[in-house]
């Protein structure tokens, strides 16, 4: 085994995701640094250093290998105008900062936004906003398709405004994990879409998620949350707000616990 990486004093953050606060960290892949404001895209060993850093997400998948780190500084902000395919495989995508200083990601693409393809990867502490300006009528914004992901402590910004096919996050793999706070909140008029959607996959786990249609709900028709059949559905502390409605399919087998239901808010587990 070749020997870790040692970060004593961590990756340097103050606020955020877990893992970029902690110290001390050992790491077998390298870390790789990214910030809108100051950084710029090159090859490696670009990014390899905080006060040097990349300046998008591209330019960070393209230098790191399967199970390397990727710290998304506090302040970072972009929009992708592309379809940007995250395919490595146990990447670590970590943001720092908290509120709206946490790094936030702006699709602006007529198609898929981001979509994360790689297998194993952590997506935690990032604020996926309203879509861009452009006239969007396909594709979804965050689409998870590599088995074995957790998406931990995100917000996902839903509004009326944001033209997305189903919902704000889409799961389309095995095994998937979402948790620690994470949140698909509306954040405008009444909204025509919904929060997550997730297809016909095996082992899901929510814990700590929170859905809140706002003061002028989701709409008609629009349910914050659609899952699929659910082979084995492992969810708590899942919290549906103002009128934030949740439905399984009939076929689904397993548990789902509401921490908190307002507004008329329901689950209804059918076809």
């Amino acid at each position: 085994m070749a020997s870790p990486y040692v970060h004593t004093n961590g990756f340097g953050g103050t606020a955020g995701a877990t893992l970029a606060t902690l110290s001390p960290v050992y790491t077998s892949g390298v870390v790789w640094y990214v910030h809108s404001g100051t950084g710029t895209d090159a090859v490696s060993p670009r990014g390899k250093e905080r006060l040097r850093p990349l300046a998008s997400i591209a330019q960070a998948h393209t230098n790191a290998s399967n199970n390397d780190v990727i710290v998304f500084l506090s302040g970072h902000s972009e929009t992708i105008t592309g379809t940007t395919t995250l395919s490595k495989t146990g990447v670590h995508y970590l943001g720092e900062g908290s509120g709206t200083s946490r790094p936030t990601f702006i699709r602006n693409v007529d198609a898929n936004g981001y979509v994360f393809s790689g297998a194993g990867c952590l997506i935690e502490n990032l604020l996926f906003d309203n879509d861009g300006a452009l006239a969007l009528t396909t594709g979804d914004r965050v689409v998870v398709s590599g088995a074995s992901c957790s998406v931990v402590g995100c917000y996902f910004k839903v509004s009326s405004t944001a033209l997305i096919t189903s919902a704000a996050l889409v799961v389309s793999a095995a095994n998937t994990t979402i948790s620690g706070g994470t949140q698909f909140v509306n954040a405008g008029s009444t909204n025509t879409l919904g929060g997550l959607s997730v297809g016909n996959v095996a082992d899901l786990t929510l814990d700590d998620v929170l859905f809140d249609g706002g003061s002028s709900g989701w709409g008609s028709g629009v349910v914050a949350a659609v899952l699929g059949t659910i082979t084995r559905l492992k969810a708590k502390n899942v919290d549906l707000l103002n009128g934030s409605d949740m439905t399984i399919a009939t076929s689904s087998f397993g548990t789902l616990h509401v921490r908190l239901k307002t507004g008329a808010s329901q689950v209804v587990w059918a076809a």
